[in-house]
């Protein structure tokens, strides 16, 4: 039969009634380095750290009374063979049948290490958080708080005393609070960092909002025991980000007032000045049909072909400043007709609309639409070009589009900055959730990047699909021209 007290990793012992050592295994040897014969010949007092050594008496008179009193947790020292101590934790209890003690002791050197250089690293965060310019505080992880510095105390008005265990709740606005707890324990549950904004309500009514930062101490054994945060004041901040949001939803019902205005004008235009126009072709062209001298029949037809022109012109107009596929198809058709109206410009356009983009929220539309037009306007005015590309394509949950010419370009010290198109294609991409790049260098034609989330909306077929005529340019892409459907 093995003898367990032999292999037991425990230092385990007995000791007699006059303080020897009686029986040791062979932890003792490992532990401590003295042989077993040394450790029995002479009283165990004389192995123990002096100063450990009147407690250590009065515990074992303590056991010696035999009253049924355990030694749990006793810790004192025990001097190595090489000189050194180790601290060592009891359990002892005494055998009133023999008068000895039984007893197993742990070495915890390495736990009291540890454990001072945690009490002696408190201590210096104590000191050097005391007069943070932020506000720091640690707390167990039951959100009960243990510390707190001046800045705290000033945010809330509170005091240490007061803020101890739960009584910094009473510093967060009601409204916050419990949401702000559910959070905490919620992310110290799974040992993760807390993040999160919330307001606070000082002593004298004051109402400011702050964000906190906390992440979990692991003890010695790796376990998350405590919690140390700090807490900013980003009232400034929040105001700032507010009154940027209020300014943005000003600017998005300033646009969706000018894309409004723009379809008044254009149905104005049409409903107005434009019909009256065709009923003055047709007055003239019933006129035409009666007897007329040479002269008054080649005037009158002069007339008829300049009032065509300007309806043709109208027409045009109305395609600029508001194209009425934007009101009832895809962002495609839309597109292709503003790729038509550079038939005649001089430019040659070659476009890739991918087809399996559909109808888009409006404002995505829109935003889209003016992208390219401006876009392609000054690729026409400033440019030098003769071809310029447009490509739309979905990548994921992203639509990329795409206006590049192929004219004289600009470097990065000279890209123009100032213009109002820049800024205005980037601003209405950020109020869709988008980004907005350019790209471009001397000789080599400039790009325009614009980049939206496809959120599709459900429509209506439009009365003609868009048409998609593919041919070969000298590149091998795939590619359309102005000259179709």
């Amino acid at each position: 039969m093995y003898d367990f007290f032999e292999i037991s990793n425990e230092m385990l012992c007995v000791a007699n009634r006059d303080g020897y050592l009686t029986r040791v295994n062979s932890a003792w040897s490992r532990a401590l380095g003295w042989s077993t014969a040394e450790l029995t010949s002479q009283p165990f007092i004389t192995f123990v750290h002096p100063d450990d050594v009147d407690a250590t008496i009065r515990e074992a008179a303590r056991l010696h009374q035999g009253e049924g009193y355990e030694a749990i947790g006793f810790e004192n020292r025990y001097r190595c063979r090489d000189g050194g101590y180790r601290w060592l934790s009891w359990h002892t209890r005494f055998v009133p049948e023999t008068a000895e003690l039984v007893a197993t002791a742990r070495d915890v050197t390495e736990q009291k290490i540890a454990a001072d250089a945690l009490r002696w690293s408190e201590q210096r965060f104590r000191a050097l958080a005391a007069n943070a310019p932020v506000s720091i505080f640690m707390a167990d992880m039951a959100g009960r708080n243990t510390f707190v510095n001046r800045r705290w105390c000033e945010m809330s008005g509170l005091t240490e005393e007061e803020t101890a265990g739960y009584g910094w709740q009473a510093a967060i606005h009601p409204d916050d609070l419990r949401a702000k707890s559910e959070r905490f324990d919620e992310r110290m549950a799974d040992g993760r960092e807390y993040d999160n904004e919330y307001r606070i309500v000082h002593r004298n009514g004051a109402i400011r909002w702050v964000r906190t930062f906390a992440a979990p101490i692991l003890d010695a054994d790796g376990v998350a025991a405590s919690v140390v945060g700090l807490t900013l004041d980003i009232t400034d901040q929040h105001l700032l980000l507010e009154e940027l949001r209020r300014e943005r939803e000003l600017l998005r019902e300033l646009l969706d007032v000018q894309e409004r205005e723009r379809r008044a004008v254009c149905n104005d235009i049409h409903d107005g000045l434009m019909q009256h126009v065709t009923a003055a072709i047709m007055e003239l062209e019933a006129t035409e049909a009666g007897p007329l001298t040479a002269n008054a029949r080649f005037t009158l037809q002069r007339a008829i072909r300049e009032l065509r022109r300007g309806l043709e012109d109208g027409r045009r107009v109305i395609r600029g400043i508001r194209p009425a596929e934007l009101d009832g198809a895809d962002i495609g058709i839309a597109l292709k007709q503003l790729v038509d109206q550079f038939q005649g410009s001089g430019i040659h356009v070659d476009w890739k609309l991918d087809a399996g983009v559909g109808r888009l929220p409006d404002a995505i539309q829109t935003t889209l639409y003016r992208v390219a037009q401006e876009a392609m306007n000054n690729a026409r005015r400033h440019s030098g070009t003769d071809v310029i590309r447009v490509e739309l394509e979905r990548k994921g949950p992203k639509l990329h589009l795409r206006i590049r010419d192929f004219g004289y370009g600009f470097s990065a010290p000279s890209r123009p900055t100032n213009g109002f198109g820049l800024k205005g294609m980037a601003e209405r991409l950020r109020l869709v959730g988008g980004s907005f790049s350019i790209s471009s260098s001397p000789d080599d034609g400039t790009t325009v990047t614009a980049i939206v989330p496809y959120l599709e909306e459900p429509a209506a077929p439009p009365a003609t699909p868009p048409a998609t005529k593919w041919a070969e340019n000298s590149t091998g892409e795939s590619t359309g021209s102005t000259g179709h459907p």
